[in-house]
């Protein structure tokens, strides 16, 4: 490789500079020759310069042998190209200055900083804390072709973080230029010329038209929100959540969607793309609630049911668009279902029984039927379910902060609006076709109230606002279709409500349980909410009030455990917390607490690998859970915030 003159800035020349410095500071990179610099502001290199030659990668490790050749300093950006100004500095040169806090990469969810520095790509060194560009690049380069086997958990960590900003660097590049044959082909004078952009993206990129189609979309809705064009630059996030954020601002003006993407940039990096998705709804159903309003009702005439053919051999039957409150209880009735066939000896896994029974109430067969065959599959351990619930099963639903307090529903009878109140729709001996129950060998007599956990702000379900509400597996809904499920989930006498208080910041700080459903009017409500027994929930330094001798977790400590935190308490997953294990964080034979302080709820992938060697979990206090990973990294995860 040759040197060329590149196009460097001042500030540019600084910038590398001082990422050398750092480099050569932490002991691992040899300087560069006396006669050698780097390019000035013109572009200059000494005209001695030529060829260095190879040399080993400096990205490895520290421990270089003495007789080592001379690095390749030749690892510069190609002309007209940057790294890009204004991103994480790196580490000082000074051998006592502190390590620099870690750029949040892709996929994280409040990394630790304080990671061990060092080398390579070692959590804090230069190059886990550099922006994606022609230097990160040149380092994977090296590092790839040097073979992985020499580095250690942690910088391998690093690494793959690496290249996912490089990924989402090499993303925004895609999509801006993308954007940009757009709008040149939208200016040619031709009147149908901007019609074909999709089809001549399609030829050029050896894509489907849909396809083509997608990311003009998505270039178009980025191409106003300069905020996500530099977050998915820089490697903060990546092009699904960039997707996620231009999408739900679609439909919005340019003022709002500023406003919107301003409110949600800033924790996009530590959200999975459900989360951010539930975050960007809410901001922009406050923003312009008859946007949401608009796109649901378009759409709703494209309802429609899917047949396709799955890449196994097996296939895909689907309902598209449809209303939602109808398909969270179609989704409630198949999940009782299945989980009564599971109660009563069915041998298969949940999803199994769910798809069973989608097919049974569809053509009226007994849906072991669309069973596999219990010799020859796995399905048939007698293991507790992962979806089983540790304890009664609650939605909290809070308000803005300070009075008035929130309401909320724990939706337990039947899910159907259409029913009556006080009458099961979901009985399988009157779901039938032509006469004939749906599943007749299966006994009688099994319990099958629907389930719908409902988390809707006070202000919402008293029709004051349209602030949206969530639905746990569904997500956030605007006010008209929250008010019409908390209305059919509160028509059932046997539906559980619930009211917690939330801080500003979304975090709930106290609850109270109701008796019996509220009552149906409006005007009654406020005297309902009267008769509440309101109590804290233990946050900063635990006062153990709730503690409990033993190892039995009472339902009430079960309750109060899922309403502080409504999803598993492992980083980006978002399995509601009703279905998740209330594990010890210390295991009680261990000195573990029965205590909010000591209990968290957990989904059983994340319980199990959390008793396998190399994770280690801690709970600092009550809620804030730190998780060791066997790479070495620290991620915190803290309690769920709600709507407010």
């Amino acid at each position: 490789m040759t040197s060329q003159a590149v196009p460097f800035t001042a500030e540019e020349a600084a910038r590398q500079e001082a990422i050398l410095a750092a480099e050569i500071a932490a002991g691992w990179l040899t300087p560069p020759p006396e006669d050698w610099q780097l390019p000035g502001p013109e572009g200059d290199l000494p005209p001695d310069a030529g060829d260095p030659g190879p040399g080993e990668p400096p990205w490895l490790t520290g421990d270089r042998p003495a007789t080592a050749p001379a690095p390749n300093w030749t690892a510069l950006p190609p002309p007209g190209m940057a790294a890009g100004a204004g991103g994480p500095q790196p580490a000082a040169a000074s051998a006592g200055a502190p390590e620099p806090a870690e750029v949040l990469p892709c996929g994280i969810v409040a990394h630790d900083p304080a990671g061990p520095g060092g080398p390579g790509f070692a959590s804090g060194s230069a190059l886990d804390c550099l922006e994606p560009g022609p230097v990160l690049t040149a380092a994977l380069d090296d590092t790839d072709a040097a073979g992985l086997t020499s580095l250690n958990d942690d910088e391998l960590a690093g690494m793959i973080l690496a290249w996912r900003r490089t990924e989402s660097h090499a993303a925004a590049g895609l999509l801006t230029a993308t954007a940009e044959l757009a709008r040149r082909r939208a200016a040619c004078p031709g009147p149908h010329a901007g019609e074909h952009a999709a089809d001549e993206l399609a030829i050029l990129l050896t894509m489907t038209g849909r396809a083509a189609a997608g990311l003009l979309g998505q270039a178009a809705a980025l191409a106003r929100l300069p905020a996500t064009r530099a977050a998915l630059r820089t490697g903060q996030i990546d092009r699904s959540r960039a997707a996620v954020i231009g999408y739900e601002t679609e439909l919005l003006s340019d003022d709002d969607a500023a406003q919107v993407e301003q409110q949600v940039i800033g924790k996009a990096p530590r959200q999975t793309t459900s989360r951010l998705r539930s975050r960007a709804r809410a901001a922009v159903m406050a923003a312009d609630p008859g946007a949401m309003r608009r796109r649901k009702e378009k759409a709703a005439k494209q309802a429609r049911v899917e047949l396709q053919p799955e890449l196994s051999g097996n296939a895909q039957l689907s309902g598209r668009e449809l209303p939602p409150d109808a398909a969270l209880a179609a989704n409630a009735r198949i999940d009782a279902c299945a989980r009564s066939l599971k109660a009563n000896g069915v041998k298969a896994k949940l999803p199994q029984l769910r798809a069973a029974v989608f097919l049974a109430l569809l053509t009226g067969t007994d849906p072991r039927t669309f069973l596999p065959d219990p010799g020859t599959d796995a399905s048939t351990s007698t293991a507790p379910d992962s979806s089983q619930p540790g304890g009664r099963p609650c939605a909290a639903a809070p308000a803005p902060p300070g009075p008035p307090a929130p309401a909320g529903t724990c939706g337990a009878g039947p899910a159907d609006s259409s029913s009556p109140a006080g009458t099961d729709s979901t009985d399988p001996e009157t779901a039938h076709t032509d006469g004939e129950p749906c599943w007749p060998a299966v006994p009688a007599g099994l319990e099958i109230n629907g389930t719908v956990h409902l988390t809707v702000p006070l202000t919402t379900w008293l029709g004051l606002t349209d602030a949206p509400s969530e639905t746990a597996g569904y997500g956030a809904a605007d006010g008209d279709t929250s008010r019409a499920i908390a209305d059919s989930i509160a028509a059932s006498p046997r539906s559980s409500w619930c009211l917690t208080i939330t801080d500003p910041a979304g975090r709930a700080i106290a609850h109270a349980c109701a008796r019996r459903p509220p009552p149906a009017s409006p005007a009654d409500r406020a005297a309902w909410l009267k008769t509440l027994t309101i109590t804290r929930i233990e946050t900063g330094t635990c006062t153990h009030a709730r503690e409990v001798p033993g190892y039995r977790i009472p339902a009430s400590l079960h309750h109060i455990v899922k309403t502080r935190q409504r999803t598993c308490s492992a980083p980006c997953c978002t399995r509601p917390a009703a279905q998740c294990d209330t594990d010890h964080t210390l295991a009680y034979d261990d000195g573990g607490r029965t205590c909010e302080c000591g209990l968290a709820p957990l989904c059983r992938k994340h319980h199990q690998a959390k008793q396998t060697q190399g994770w280690h979990l801690e709970q600092p206090e009550p809620g804030i859970l730190v998780w060791q990973l066997p790479h070495g990294r620290s991620y915190t995860a803290t309690p769920s915030e709600y709507p407010v």
